[in-house]
């Protein structure tokens, strides 16, 4: 079982709180939309949370992520 809330606090610490507020939108959105087309609410939720979770780290230290663990850029 995905733990949304867990999920919200760890947003809420690596986000700005502008950042963070527009990410509870994208959440509430996607889950509006999975209500509307019959997908799962809670994926939808977990997609809104996370679609912005890199989005506050600085681009060098993203691509050094990306090569530690061999991810294409």
């Amino acid at each position: 079982m995905i733990d949304l809330k867990k999920i919200r606090k760890a947003m809420e610490k690596a986000l700005d709180s502008k950042r963070y507020e527009h990410t509870l939108g994208v959440e509430y959105t996607a889950a509006a939309l999975a209500m509307r087309y019959g997908a799962s609410i809670q994926n939808a939720q977990l997609a809104g949370l996370l679609h912005d979770c890199a989005k506050c780290i600085p681009d060098d230290k993203k691509i050094s992520i990306c090569e530690k663990h061999n991810v294409a850029i």
